[in-house]
Formats: C-alpha cells, sequence, structure tokens
C-alpha cells in the first residue's frame, strides 16, 4: 500500500500507537485522557506527555531505522530477522518502561499491532520480496 520511505515509516509508527492506546483506554476502562478540559496546569500536561510520548519515541529511536532498512532488503529472510529482532527489542523496552512483571499481555498486544499494521501498511512491499525469494 505505502513505499518505503522515512515518512510512510513514521506514519506506520503513528497510527500503530495511537490505536495500541486507544485500545488500551478500551481495555482498562480508563479515559482520563479524554478529559482534557479537566487539565487545571502545566504539570498534568507535562504528564500527559510524557506518558503518552515517552515509549513511542524510545521505540522510534530504536526501531525506526532497522525497520527503514528491513524494508529495502531485497531477500526476505533478512527481512524477517531484522523485523524480528526489532519487535523482540519493541517488546523489552515495553515491558522494562511500563511493566513489572516478565510476560505482559499489553506487551503481547503491542507487537501484534506493530506486526499487523506493518503487513497492513507495507504488504505490497512484503509481498514482493516473498514472491522474489520463493522463485
Amino acid at each position: 500500500m505505502l513505499s518505503v520511505s522515512y515518512k510512510n515509516i513514521f506514519l506506520y509508527m503513528l497510527v500503530k500507537y495511537f490505536c495500541f492506546y486507544l485500545l488500551l483506554m478500551f481495555f482498562q476502562n480508563n479515559f482520563w485522557i479524554l478529559k482534557i478540559s479537566e487539565f487545571k496546569d502545566l504539570a498534568e500536561w507535562v504528564y500527559l506527555a510524557f506518558i503518552l510520548l515517552l515509549l513511542p519515541v524510545i521505540v522510534m529511536l530504536l526501531c525506526y531505522w532497522p525497520i527503514y532498512f528491513a524494508l529495502k532488503q531485497k531477500v526476505f529472510v533478512r527481512f524477517l530477522i531484522i523485523v524480528f529482532f526489532c519487535f523482540v527489542g519493541e517488546y523489552f523496552v515495553y515491558v522494562y518502561f511500563t511493566s513489572q512483571r516478565h510476560v505482559d499481555w499489553y506487551g503481547i498486544l503491542n507487537v501484534l499491532m506493530s506486526i499487523g499494521f506493518l503487513a497492513l501498511f507495507f504488504y505490497k512491499i512484503i509481498i514482493s520480496r516473498i514472491k522474489r525469494n520463493v522463485k
């Protein structure tokens, strides 16, 4: 669907985290973020930005270039290896910064959403790599 560009990878990550946080709001039945009119001072806005932006920024710093590089690979096995390590790293970053358990279901959901959105945004590229390497 999308071509491989820095802008499209940023869009992929942005949409994925928006949907991920939206799902977390429904799973946890916690909609405090939607009550923006009740935020009274700068500290609450800083807290909101810290909570919502810390994880995506860290993951973008760690996975942005490897995913771009993986999508540019001609060999599908290299693509799989790079993406696998990116998603494993993303899981451990999520668990380290947000959870006190070693197996975190929200971390698994985050990785599954990463896989799903990567496939959704770049399916033509992924399918072309598979077809090129099956011959």
